[in-house]
């Protein structure tokens, strides 16, 4: 049988565009087709937030370190090598020989004694304190020795002892300063700044004042006037003064080297009065009064010193 062969399909013409658009606005707009619509977008499906890693486990505690036993202290001393020992024992050789030299033998005998700082003291007799120790190394000089040779020097009131290298000693006095002289049985007592008596002499020393005063009339109060005018002068000023007398308390009067006289007055504003004085000297006259230091005053011409050659 014989297959009959199928008849050709006719094949359309490709469709216009503007001709589709044309008939369907022809349509009626109930058989329109509607337009198509942009789908609307769908959101992004949220990512969910990556999980925390699990949490480490802590380390364990590192082991504590075992004290070392016996042995392991024994491995670890060692025994000082010879070069340690050497050095060792040549530092104590060392330091034993210097100690043997400065406190053994004479290298630093005690040859020569020089004193400083005396004034109404002979230095003989303070270096005489220490001839005990001439000869003795430096080192073993004994300063309270030599302090105790001058306790019967009344003015010494403290003495250092500097040790000079390699062969010496210094003698360093601090004096005792005598501000005012009494008249005592057989003498003169020599008083301090504090009214303690210092010596005993027949004379009066030099730029020393006599406190001058009758007790009997004038009082203890006008004594103890004297004495503290006295030793409130300065040195300058003292060295000027022959006498201080006092009729009373509040009338204390000076008497001058050079012949001149002075009215101090009590005993108060000793520094002003003192200062307004100096001041006052610059003129010479016969008689100064500082009784009232703020109103002084001078009277009459100093004496003339006499020309005549001794």
């Amino acid at each position: 049988m014989t297959r009959r062969p199928a008849a050709p399909v006719p094949r359309r013409a490709p469709a216009d565009p503007r001709a589709r658009e044309r008939a369907a606005a022809a349509r009626p707009a109930s058989e329109r087709p509607a337009p198509e619509r942009p789908a609307p977008e769908r959101p992004a499906p949220e990512r969910p937030a990556p999980e925390p890693p699990p949490p480490r486990e802590p380390l364990p505690p590192a082991p504590e370190p075992r004290a070392a036993g016996p042995r392991a202290v024994r491995r670890r001393r060692r025994r000082p090598g010879t070069r340690s020992v050497v050095a060792v024992l040549s530092v104590l050789a060392l330091v034993g020989a210097l100690v043997w030299v400065l406190l053994g033998t004479p290298v630093t005998a005690l040859r020569e004694v020089v004193v400083t700082g005396t004034a109404r003291t002979d230095p003989a007799a303070v270096e005489a304190a220490a001839q005990s120790q001439l000869g003795r190394p430096l080192l073993r000089v004994d300063e309270d020795a030599v302090r105790a040779g001058t306790a019967d020097l009344p003015f010494v009131a403290d003495l250092q002892v500097h040790r000079r290298w390699l062969h010496g000693v210094e003698l360093v006095v601090t004096e005792r300063v005598a501000v005012a002289a009494v008249q005592a049985d057989g003498g003169y007592d020599v008083l301090d700044a504090a009214g303690d008596v210092i010596t005993t002499g027949p004379g009066l020393l030099e730029d020393v004042p006599l406190v001058d005063v009758d007790v009997a009339a004038a009082g203890t109060g006008a004594l103890r006037a004297a004495g503290e005018v006295a030793r409130g002068l300065p040195g300058e000023l003292r060295a000027e003064v022959a006498r201080v007398s006092a009729s009373s308390a509040d009338d204390v009067r000076l008497d001058l080297r050079d012949g001149a006289t002075v009215r101090w007055g009590s005993a108060e504003a000793p520094e002003l009065k003192a200062d307004v004085l100096l001041v006052l000297r610059e003129r010479r006259a016969q008689a100064y009064d500082v009784s009232a230091p703020a109103a002084p005053a001078t009277s009459g011409e100093a004496p003339q010193p006499s020309s005549d050659a001794p």
